[in-house]
């Protein structure tokens, strides 16, 4: 990940306990789809690896770049090219970790925090508009 190392200053977190939680159930649900539909499994890998990093930072932590890469289901290669592109264009920060020189850390950066934060919010509106049985339906 040489070359966009930036300051490893992730997001403040927004707070929002409730698209928190509906992103906690998201990686739920996406770990028991995988387990049924292995086969498509790969599909959402970058959404889902945005929403780890989401979680990370709502929660106060810091994901490693091997603990990021190692909860895809994907290849090391696959998911490595898509953090380094991610970061290339700003999206992802990358980092030193203080504490441990030999381990990299992995933080949205603010903006992008913000845009998933706000899809998450919009797909969790558009779920709550459905009566359970349909939301169900659904996914």
């Amino acid at each position: 990940m040489a070359g966009q190392e930036r300051s490893m200053k992730p997001p403040a977190p927004i707070g929002d306990s409730d698209v928190l939680a509906f992103a906690r159930q998201l990686l739920t649900a996406r770990r028991g789809r995988n387990e049924l539909l292995p086969e498509i499994a790969a599909t959402d890998f970058v959404w889902i690896m945005l929403v780890d990093l989401f979680v990370a930072t709502e929660k106060g932590e810091r994901l490693s770049l091997s603990g990021l890469y190692s909860s895809l289901p994907v290849p090391k290669a696959t998911a490595l090219r898509a953090i380094a592109r991610l970061a290339q264009k700003g999206l992802l920060i990358t980092g030193r970790d203080p504490l441990d020189r030999r381990r990299t850390l992995v933080c949205l950066s603010g903006e992008t925090h913000r845009l998933v934060h706000a899809v998450l919010q919009r797909k969790r509106r558009l779920l709550a508009k459905f009566q359970p049985k349909q939301r169900d339906a659904k996914t």
